[in-house]
C-alpha cells in the first residue's frame, strides 16, 4: 500500500513538474506523505479510507482511498490540457480577492481571472485544505476528492455535448498563490478546483414556473448521469436577463451504491419525474450512448468505486431508456 501512495505522489508531482521530484522518488511513505500535506493532503492512516468495491463481475476486493488520490489528481491535471479552454483556465494569472463565499459548507474563495485578450473574469477556487471534514464525512468522503470531482463533472457535461455543457460551470484542478493573511504571515500556494463564474442569482421558491422545462430536464438528465447528491436552489443560478440555468458545486456528486450514499439528490429530477418526462429523448439516448464509448476519459478522475457505479448508472439508462428514480441506482 505504501508503495501505491509513494507512485501516486510522484505521478502528482511530475504533472506539475515539482523541483522536490528526485526527494520523492529516493524518500519513503513518509516523505511522499509530507509533500501531499503541504498540499493540504492528509495522507495519514485512518480504518475510513478502507472500502470494498464490487467489480462488473460481481467480484468483491478492498481499495485504500489514499493509494488512488495522487494518480486521480495526476488525471485530472492531464486530462484538463487536453481542450483549449480548460488550459486557458488552468493557467491565465489569478489573484485572490479578500470576498470570501460564506453560504457554503467548504471554503470557497473569490478570485480575479487574467484572459489572454486582456479581459478579466470571476472565478471560485476550493482548495483542498478548505473541505469540511464533517460534511464530507456524511457524504461518505474521507479524502478531500471534492475538487477533482468538481472537473470531473464538467468533463462528463462537455462529453454529453453543448446542449448540457452551455449549464455547467466550466472547472480545472489548480494552484493558486494566497497572500498573507490574518493566520497566515507568507504566502501559501493551494490546490483545488477553480470554476468559472456563473451568471445569474440562486433559484427563487417560484423557480418551476420560470425556467422552461426544457433547461429543467437537461440538468435532470445530467445530474442523473454524475448520480447528484446535492443539487439544490443555492448551488444553481437563473440568469433572468438570458433566461439560462448555470450549474455549479458538484463536489458532491458521482454516488457510490444506493446502500452507502444518496442517490440522485435533485431537485431538477425530481421535477422532470414527477411531471411524467422519465423516459429519454432521442438525443439523450444517442448523447449517452456517445458519452457511455467515451467514459473511460473521466473514470481515472475518481475513487474506483464511485466511477464503476456511473458506469453501472449509464448502463440501466440505456436499457430502461428513462431516467432513474430518485435514490435508486
Amino acid at each position: 500500500m505504501n508503495r501505491q501512495i509513494i507512485a501516486g505522489v510522484i505521478e502528482w508531482a511530475e504533472e506539475i513538474g515539482d523541483p522536490s521530484l528526485d526527494a520523492l522518488r529516493a524518500g519513503g511513505v513518509a516523505t511522499a506523505a509530507r509533500w501531499a500535506a503541504q498540499r493540504g493532503v492528509s495522507m495519514s492512516s485512518h480504518p475510513r479510507h478502507l472500502a470494498v468495491i464490487v467489480d462488473a463481475a460481481g467480484g468483491e476486493g478492498e481499495i485504500d482511498r489514499r493509494a488512488m488520490f495522487g494518480a486521480q489528481v495526476a488525471a485530472t491535471l492531464r486530462a484538463q490540457r487536453a481542450h483549449e479552454a480548460d488550459r486557458v483556465l488552468a493557467d491565465a494569472p489569478v489573484r485572490v480577492l479578500p470576498e470570501q463565499v460564506t453560504d457554503g459548507s467548504n471554503e470557497v474563495r473569490v478570485v480575479e481571472l487574467n484572459l489572454p485578450d486582456g479581459s478579466t473574469s470571476v472565478g471560485y477556487h476550493k482548495p483542498f485544505d478548505g473541505i469540511e471534514s464533517d460534511v464530507a464525512a456524511a457524504f461518505g468522503d474521507t479524502m478531500p476528492a471534492q475538487p477533482m470531482r468538481e472537473v470531473a463533472a464538467w468533463h462528463v457535461a462537455r462529453l454529453l455535448g453543448p446542449s448540457v455543457s452551455r449549464y455547467v460551470a466550466p472547472s480545472v484542478l489548480r494552484e493558486v498563490s494566497y497572500p498573507p493573511d490574518e493566520f497566515y504571515s507568507r504566502e501559501r500556494i493551494r490546490t483545488g478546483s477553480l470554476s468559472r463564474h456563473v451568471p445569474g442569482a440562486s433559484l427563487s421558491l417560484t423557480w418551476e414556473h420560470e425556467v422552461p422545462a426544457e433547461q429543467v430536464d437537461t440538468l435532470a438528465f445530467f445530474d442523473a448521469v454524475i448520480g447528484n447528491q446535492d443539487r439544490h436552489r443555492g448551488n444553481v443560478f437563473w440568469d433572468a436577463q438570458t433566461r439560462s440555468l448555470g450549474a455549479f458545486d458538484h463536489g458532491y456528486a458521482f454516488a457510490r451504491s444506493a446502500e452507502e450514499d444518496l442517490l440522485n439528490d435533485s431537485l431538477f429530477l425530481e421535477k422532470r419525474i414527477a411531471d411524467g418526462r422519465a423516459p429519454l429523448t432521442k438525443d439523450e439516448i444517442e448523447a449517452l450512448r456517445a458519452f457511455s464509448a467515451r467514459i473511460g476519459e473521466v473514470t481515472p478522475l475518481l475513487d474506483s468505486d464511485r466511477a464503476e457505479n456511473m458506469r453501472r448508472r449509464v448502463e440501466t439508462m440505456l436499457r430502461t431508456r428513462r431516467l432513474p428514480d430518485v435514490h435508486v441506482l
